[in-house]
């Protein structure tokens, strides 16, 4: 039950970390070079610089999704603790 508790309180932690990290700089920064990638894609001139940009594109939101994934983990991390603590 400990080692359950100190891993669900790793996840809290890590949850919260996230959260200040993509609060504090990481939404601004994506939704910055979101908007400066949909421009290059808008004058982009062949297949191959669309090609570039759509890379960037999803590396981006792959970045994203994941650290909201943390987020959410920390998130439910707290929940089952919460529970844990009323049993």
């Amino acid at each position: 039950m400990q080692d359950e508790i100190a891993r669900l309180q790793d996840e809290v932690n890590l949850g919260n970390k996230a959260r200040g990290a993509y609060i504090g700089y990481v939404k601004d920064f994506i939704e910055k070079v979101s908007m400066e990638l949909y421009q290059e894609f808008v004058i982009a001139s062949d297949d191959g610089q669309s090609l570039l940009v759509k890379r960037k594109h999803t590396a981006l939101m792959d970045l994203e999704t994941s650290i909201l994934r943390d987020i959410e983990t920390g998130s439910l991390a707290t929940k089952q603790l919460e529970i844990l603590g009323k049993q």
